[in-house]
């Protein structure tokens, strides 16, 4: 029997087992376990989804570490973020990673709140985001990222502390963005 992690050629075997039986994925899909269990390749158990559906699902059935905190504290917290407060100072006070903030500020975890509740809306998120100093990327910022970069830090560490995404401090080292600095 295959497990999580085997792969059949180069697809992993719960993939495998989904297209045998229901036929080609859709084109950036994922494949769900209503189980939830990685290492299932029961096709009865397996359905397409975007990742979106797949984060819902995991955080609707708890296996999220994000599900640790009630729906009125991820309300506090983003009212906390709208308000000014920084990820690592949100981290310490609802007692969360700080590699957990950016999920919710960014509308990844409980997607489902926003706007309900008192809790902000995503426009309301993205507007903060813009207003927060460090959300801008300067020369100088650009430039000490890179050279925290070639230091050794890690560019997800990074993300972090400066607010944006990994994938951002990903184009800054390739010089994607910024390429002039």
């Amino acid at each position: 029997m295959f497990s999580m992690g085997t792969y059949v050629g180069k697809k992993l075997a719960h993939r495998v087992s989904y297209e045998m039986h229901n036929g080609p994925i859709p084109k950036g899909m994922h494949i769900m376990h209503s189980c939830d269990n990685p290492a299932c390749v029961n096709p009865n158990h397996l359905s397409a989804g975007t990742r979106s559906d797949n984060m819902t699902d995991c955080a609707q059935k708890g296996r999220n570490a994000n599900m640790s905190l009630a729906d009125a504290s991820v309300i506090a917290l983003l009212n906390d973020y709208i308000e000014g407060m920084g990820h690592s100072e949100i981290a310490s006070k609802y007692g969360i990673s700080i590699r957990t903030v950016p999920d919710f500020v960014s509308g990844r975890s409980r997607p489902w709140l926003h706007g309900k509740h008192g809790c902000p809306t995503l426009e309301d998120l993205k507007a903060a985001k813009k207003a927060k100093k460090w959300a801008t990327l300067t020369p100088e910022i650009v430039t000490e990222i890179r050279q925290r970069l070639k230091a050794g830090e890690m560019g997800k560490d990074l993300a972090v502390e400066y607010g944006i995404h990994k994938a951002t401090i990903s184009d800054i080292k390739l010089r994607k963005i910024w390429a002039d600095i």
